[in-house]
């Protein structure tokens, strides 16, 4: 396991107690918003699970699970929803305690805002720097969670009735969002063998390619995608390399239209391999 990816593992494990935490607390002092608030912070921390993940499970499990994942988020968004226009008509005022657990919450997103920042800062991963970013952005939500809690606590309940419900429906919108990104990756079709024989061809027919190592295809709605790895020789130039690479994607968009999104690899190899 990468520096990076044991930062994003301990950071998440402190989001998911700080999770649990904040529901049970919401709960107990019947705070509305700090309720929702928790059930839309898990959506981070599935996020990086499904990125953490990505790595050791099949895509069409992870987008299985990306699906039930976002349905669970719908109905959970809507039971919130229901439970934020029962607050905001019973005017609850939320518990002290509601109070001191956003203030924590604040004070260890900063520290792991911090600690994150410092560790993308040492190795330069694009995953550290997103874990930051989610981080500067939940001080910011939690902020006006903090607000709306405060303002309930002076004696205008219905703030923090409001921002549970904006939450709620933010959480619906969260599920939407990924049960249809994962249905979309698991309704994927696959192009008719005849079509990669011929887009095969194609490739291996330009010169200077020495190798075809496989082709990766998918199509999406109306979007046919294709990722080509290809080998050519090691005496090859860099700008000649990428020549190749720039002839074999033109060559592909001129004679298969069908191709939205054509990404071609280049990998150096020796000459022994020879042309296949």
């Amino acid at each position: 396991m990468s520096a990076p990816q044991r930062t994003v593992w301990r950071t998440m494990a402190g989001d998911v107690f700080l999770a649990v935490l904040k529901i049970m607390i919401g709960i107990t002092v019947q705070s509305a918003a700090l309720v929702a608030e928790a059930v839309h912070s898990t959506g981070g921390i599935a996020e990086n699970l499904a990125t953490l993940s990505g790595f050791r499970i099949s895509r069409k499990w992870l987008s299985l699970c990306s699906c039930l994942a976002g349905l669970l988020w719908v109905g959970i968004g809507f039971k919130l929803t229901t439970g934020a226009i029962v607050s905001l008509r019973s005017g609850v005022v939320p518990g002290a305690a509601a109070l001191y657990m956003i203030a924590a919450c604040v004070a260890v997103k900063v520290g792991m805002y911090r600690y994150a920042g410092i560790a993308a800062g040492k190795t330069g991963g694009q995953l550290l720097y997103a874990e930051v970013r989610r981080h500067r952005t939940e001080i910011i939500f939690l902020s006006g969670i903090l607000l709306a809690v405060i303002g309930a606590r002076l004696g205008y309940p219905v703030f923090d009735s409001l921002a549970a419900l904006i939450i709620s429906v933010l959480v619906i919108r969260q599920g939407i969002a990924t049960c249809r990104s994962g249905l979309g990756k698991l309704i994927e079709l696959t192009p008719d063998e005849h079509r990669l024989s011929e887009i095969r061809q194609a490739v291996k027919s330009l010169p200077d390619v020495a190798t075809l190592h496989c082709l990766r295809t998918h199509r999406q709605g109306q979007e046919s995608q294709i990722e080509v790895y290809i080998g050519v020789h090691n005496e090859l130039c860099v700008s000649k390399k990428h020549d190749v690479a720039r002839n074999v994607k033109a060559t592909l968009l001129r004679n298969f239209p069908e191709l939205s999104r054509i990404t071609v690899h280049v990998t150096p190899i020796s000459k022994t391999w020879g042309r296949i």
